[in-house]
């Protein structure tokens, strides 16, 4: 959730409906529940404060805060518990999603050319089929499921444009795609951003501040964890902004291993702000290919 800078009355009521469909169903998660979310998305849902994103609780801290668990039981945890809330906010109608799970994988020197994919509609009913030909970019509706909309294949549709966007070697064994009726896939781009990507996918890196140097007033050096497209493991970045140099310490997940587009973009990103931001400003923003 985040604050409005529209003055569409009718984008700012649906956002109102949607905070107290969240509130409702995050009201019926446990005490433990309800603490595992608030510290992972740095946030309380009493006073409605959203944090910096550095101040968001490692798993390593929700395993010592909760003693009896380790870093991978405490995000097991947290994941089941995002679950939860997903099935809460599927009762309310609010959010719709499609379940997916990877039956046939085929390669053709070794590029994956071929796959097939079961697609469940909102986490009920009999399963569907899709076929996809990655060679050819085409997929196809073998079997409706559930629940599917006859006439748009709204749950369907939505599941072809999920595959076919991943990068073939992230293609998943299986998923859980959340949406809602009615509302873009993506966020609106600039116009700018749009014209560059001439109809390349977008991806996304998130950046988070850990370590924040300091001589007198002004900012020497700073150290950056950055997430690719939202999964995997994070990288981290080194910035001495006294020689203006930047150093890679370790790559993100999906980060390529030659051109470091993902880091590389970062970087330019953080040494492009202006000092005062350094330190305020958790970006999530879109790279262009």
């Amino acid at each position: 959730m985040t604050h409005d800078d529209s003055w569409n009355y009718a984008d700012i009521l649906w956002n109102g409906i949607q905070s107290k469909a969240v509130a409702a169903a995050f009201e019926q998660l446990s005490y433990k529940e309800q603490w595992y979310l608030e510290k992972r998305n740095a946030i309380c849902m009493t006073c409605g404060r959203v944090s910096p994103l550095s101040t968001q609780s490692t798993f390593e801290d929700l395993a010592v805060d909760f003693e009896g668990t380790t870093a991978s039981g405490a995000e097991r945890f947290y994941r089941r518990t995002l679950d939860k809330l997903r099935l809460k906010l599927l009762e309310s109608g609010l959010v719709h999603t499609v379940t997916l799970k990877q039956t046939e994988c085929r390669k053709r020197n070794k590029k994956i050319a071929a796959a097939v994919y079961l697609y469940q509609a909102d986490n009920d009913g009999e399963w569907g089929e899709l076929r996809f030909d990655f060679e050819s970019s085409t997929a196809e509706i073998v079997k409706l499921a559930d629940w599917d909309t006859t006439t748009s294949n709204i749950f369907a549709k939505t599941a072809i444009r999920f595959v076919q966007g991943l990068p073939e070697a992230r293609l998943l064994k299986s998923v859980v795609v959340p949406f809602e009726m009615g509302v873009p896939e993506k966020p609106v781009l600039p116009t700018n951003a749009a014209k560059a990507l001439k109809g390349n996918e977008p991806h996304t890196i998130s950046l988070r501040q850990t370590e924040c140097l300091k001589t007198g007033e002004t900012i020497t050096a700073a150290v950056y964890e950055y997430l690719v497209d939202n999964d995997g493991e994070w990288g981290e970045l080194r910035f001495d902004f006294e020689n203006g140099t930047a150093e890679i310490v370790k790559l993100a997940d999906w980060d390529t291993v030659k051109s470091n587009v993902f880091a590389k973009t970062a970087i330019r990103f953080i040494q492009g702000l202006p000092k005062g931001d350094i330190v305020s400003k958790m970006p999530h923003f879109y790279l262009l290919e």
